[in-house]
């Protein structure tokens, strides 16, 4: 559709589309039934952002996600398929196999994460691109600085802010005692611009390395879909620069007012195709 046209969205119209596709084909999600997944994902995440909160749609957009999640396993269970649904439905841990229910929770994690996410960093990537003119065209020239360039873009968008977790046992982490059962809020943005860390935190970097970011967490709860996200930007990236000679913002771009993800809305752009 972009390439038709001159001017866009670059979210609405490109970064949503890749990761959208992706995990609905990997998960056979019915061509009917995927803008309509979309829409709850962006209410469940949108829902400190008044604009979205207003919208009408889902009171409970998480709940309508995990009955359709339920549908979907229920549907599924026993028959053999070979998409990620089926697979993870008919597998076992401990000899206890998914059940619908256990599936229907998870599903909500998967349509968001597998979606929102990456369309986040594709959308704040971009956008340190064009407001790094030198470095976009670095990057266009030679793909070869993608790898590094990927995981620059992920320490500077960081799609996920925070997540919180509850300590299992009494810690001391410099000088600050927690307790056995306190929540902690590990917060992942505040981690990739440490500069204890990273040499220039603020200076968007494409050939940074070592580049130790957090924005797919750490430990037992590292993102299952690292590898996915990756691939995701690596394809989407170099098939942008063949697909556009010159890129531009056309007005300031809208990000979601969120305090979890780091979400950027809208980014008005002109393209000129090859």
């Amino acid at each position: 559709v972009a390439a038709e046209k001159r001017d866009c969205d670059f979210v609405r119209d490109l970064a949503a589309e890749l990761p959208l596709q992706t995990i609905n084909q990997i998960m056979a999600i019915p061509e009917a039934d995927r803008g309509r997944i979309v829409e709850l994902g962006d209410k469940l995440i949108g829902r400190t952002d008044p604009e979205v909160a207003a919208r009408e749609g889902a009171a409970n957009p998480a709940a309508e996600l995990g009955a359709y999640g339920f549908k979907l396993a229920s549907e599924r269970k026993g028959r053999g398929g070979k998409d990620l649904i089926s697979l993870m439905l008919n597998a076992e841990l401990e000899g206890h196999p998914l059940n619908e229910a256990e599936f229907a929770a998870l599903f909500v994690q998967i349509a968001v994460a597998g979606n929102e996410t990456t369309r986040s960093l594709l959308a704040g990537a971009m956008l340190a691109l064009l407001e790094n003119p030198r470095t976009y065209r670095e990057l266009e020239s030679d793909f070869a600085l993608l790898p590094t360039a990927i995981e620059e873009m992920l320490r500077w968008t960081t799609p996920v802010h925070y997540f919180r977790r509850t300590a299992t046992r009494d810690v001391e982490v410099r000088g600050k005692k927690i307790r056995e059962g306190d929540r902690v809020v590990l917060h992942y943005t505040s981690a990739n611009f440490d500069e204890e860390v990273f040499e220039e935190p603020f200076r968007f970097d494409i050939r940074r390395d070592p580049n130790p970011h957090l924005a797919f967490g750490w430990g037992e709860h590292f993102c299952l879909g690292a590898r996915l996200a990756r691939l995701e930007a690596q394809v989407f990236f170099e098939e942008f620069f063949r697909c556009f000679s010159q890129a531009e913002l056309t007005g300031p771009p809208r990000r979601l007012r969120s305090n979890l993800t780091n979400s950027i809305r809208e980014i008005p752009i002109r393209l000129t195709p090859r």
